[in-house]
């Protein structure tokens, strides 16, 4: 009888030492599975941090140690653009111009009512500042500001931030094209800084420039013509279209 109880006696301490090492494997799983946990909410919090730190270091507006090196570089315009004339002096000077001329050519007949304008970025430049210093918004350095026109198609809007100390800019593309006679405007890109920014957010921002913009540029180009093609140049834009005006029979 003693030995049966011996035996039963260490078979309870096998059970209760078997017992316990599954309860200490399970507290060890649980353990680790929190440790894990933590370092997957410290990688993502971090790495949040670090995307945060990272797009503002790439707008240029402060710098940011260390990232600003990676991810910002100072924007520059694809060339650099001195204002000229205005657009609608540009264009009133052209299209009386071309109308003078034919008009004496026929005996005041006007037998070709095709026109065709070109438009230089120095032209555009000159109304795009005057604009910015008409506006309300006080961010940009309007002096510094310019359009290119480039021969794809794509216009350049160069906009530099004021007292920015890593010189900042919001770069913007265009398309302008000819929708229903008249100009009609797309966003392609912008930039702030070395920032692209999501094509929604850029629509946002650029839309109370393009409903101030584009309509004076439009009453500039409607005033006597209709838009037919626009064709791009290095530099320039070659509208032709057909003359809009009532000639008045002389008597």
């Amino acid at each position: 009888m003693a030995r049966i109880e011996k035996g039963q006696d260490v078979k309870k301490d096998i059970e209760k030492s078997k017992g316990e090492v599954i309860k200490h494997i399970k507290r060890q799983k649980a353990q680790r599975g929190k440790l894990t946990c933590s370092i997957i909410f410290l990688v993502i919090f971090f790495g949040f941090i670090s995307w945060i730190m990272w797009v503002v270091a790439s707008t240029g507006f402060i710098k940011v140690p260390v990232f600003t090196s990676f991810a910002y570089e100072r924007p520059v315009p694809v060339r650099y653009v001195e204002p000229g004339t205005p657009i609608g002096v540009v264009v009133d000077e052209a299209v009386k111009t071309i109308l003078t001329k034919r008009l004496q050519a026929g005996n005041g007949i006007l037998n070709d009512s095709s026109v065709t304008v070109v438009l230089k970025e120095e032209y555009f430049t000159s109304t795009f500042k005057t604009m910015l210093e008409q506006s309300s918004i006080g961010l940009f350095d309007q002096v510094k500001a310019q359009v290119a026109i480039l021969e794809d198609g794509e216009i350049e809007l160069f906009i530099p931030f004021k007292d920015s100390k890593l010189g900042s800019a919001v770069t913007v593309v265009l398309d302008m094209h000819v929708l229903d006679k008249k100009i009609n405007v797309e966003y392609k890109e912008m930039r702030t800084g070395s920032l692209k920014m999501p094509k929604w957010l850029s629509a946002l921002v650029l839309q109370p420039f393009v409903d101030t913009y584009v309509p004076v540029l439009n009453n500039a180009l409607s005033k006597y013509t209709y838009i037919d093609n626009i064709e791009y140049k290095t530099g320039e834009m070659v509208l032709t279209g057909t003359l809009d005006v009532e000639i008045l029979p002389v008597e």
